[in-house]
Parts: structure tokens; sequence; C-alpha cells
């Protein structure tokens, strides 16, 4: 004998993969875990405002050392005349370093003219047996040394005698430091100095 099945499947009971008892240890578990994630946070959180209260108190005490500080160390007062004073000793310095660069500058340029005029004196001579191979002008054109050679021992005294006649070295003394025959000429070395009372007249007149 067959037997028909007249119920539908929409009427059937689906029974749920997990009993009641298995969820309840879910949630169970997940409360647990929970609790202890906050119980976790709050003492972290607890931590950070024991360590923001410290860096409170100790600001405070920084803060009261700082404005004691002051107290006993007030900032001095600035005096305005002394404030004048310094600015006026700053213009003075200013001017004083700019004529010292004006002194330096010239003194480069007196020196360049009196070496150029020296040579220019040095030219215009003209002494037979005689010649140069060698001029230094020292110490600003103060001084002034030949070296060369001659012929003739009577060549040197007659072009120093000529020497003293050229307005470049009217103020110049010159000797004869050394000379010492070679061969057939004499070599010779010339050196000359300011005289004394001139630059003494020049000091007085400034």
């Amino acid at each position: 004998m067959q037997q028909v099945n007249f119920f539908q499947n929409e009427f059937k009971i689906i029974e749920p993969p997990f009993s009641a008892a298995i969820l309840l240890i879910v949630l169970g578990y997940s409360f647990i875990i929970s609790l202890i994630i906050c119980m976790i946070l709050f003492f972290v959180g607890q931590a950070q405002i024991e360590h923001i209260e410290k860096n409170k108190t100790k600001l405070e005490d920084l803060n009261g050392r700082l404005e004691q500080t002051r107290k006993k160390y007030p900032a001095p007062n600035i005096d305005a005349k002394l404030l004048s004073q310094i600015d006026i000793l700053k213009l003075r310095s200013d001017k004083n370093k700019k004529v010292l660069d004006y002194l330096e500058n010239r003194e480069m340029d007196i020196s360049q003219q009196s070496f150029s005029t020296m040579l220019d004196g040095l030219s215009k001579i003209q002494q037979k047996n005689l010649w140069l191979t060698q001029i230094e002008i020292l110490k600003g054109g103060e001084q002034i040394r030949l070296t060369g050679n001659t012929l003739s021992a009577e060549s040197l005294p007659e072009y120093l005698n000529k020497l003293s006649e050229i307005s470049s070295f009217v103020d110049l003394e010159f000797e004869v430091f050394d000379i010492k025959r070679t061969g057939n000429s004499l070599n010779f070395v010339v050196s000359s100095k300011r005289d004394s009372d001139d630059s003494k007249e020049k000091l007085e007149d400034i």
C-alpha cells in the first residue's frame, strides 16, 4: 500500500545548525573578552591621566621657580644715554675705518706714482760704459737699490752725480754698497736712503 505525503516543504520544521547551549557559550565568551578589553582600556586611560597630571605638576613647579627667578633677578634698566653714546661710537668707528681704507689706498697710489716717477728719471740718464742690470724700489719709494756693470771706475761717480740732479732723487743720498771686478767690468750695487732732515721737515709740516 503506497502512502501519499500531502504536506508541503514550507511547513517543515527547520532545526538550527547549533544548539542553544552552544550559542549561550559563544555569547558568554564574547562578553568576557569585551569586558577584558574595556578593563585594559580603562587602566591605560588611567595611566595616561596620571602621566598628564605629573607633567602638569612639574610645569606648575617650573613656572613657580621661573617667577621667583624673575623677582630675584629683574631685567636691567637700559640707560637711553648709554645707548646714544654707543651709537655715536659706532658711527665714529665706521668713519675711522673709511679714513683708514682711504689712507691705505692713497698710500698705494703714492707708491705706484713714486715707482713710475723714479723709472722715468732713471730712463733720462745716459752714462757711457755703464748699464743697470737690476732696479729695486723699497719701502714705498723711501729707498732705491741699483745693480749694474761699468767698464771704468770713473763712470759710476759721474752717474751718481747725474742721478742726484734728477728731481725724483734730490732728497736721496746714494752710497756704493758693494763693488767688485769681474773680468773687464766692475759689478756694483748702489743703495740710497732718504735724507732724514728732509723727512723731519715734512713731518713737522704735517
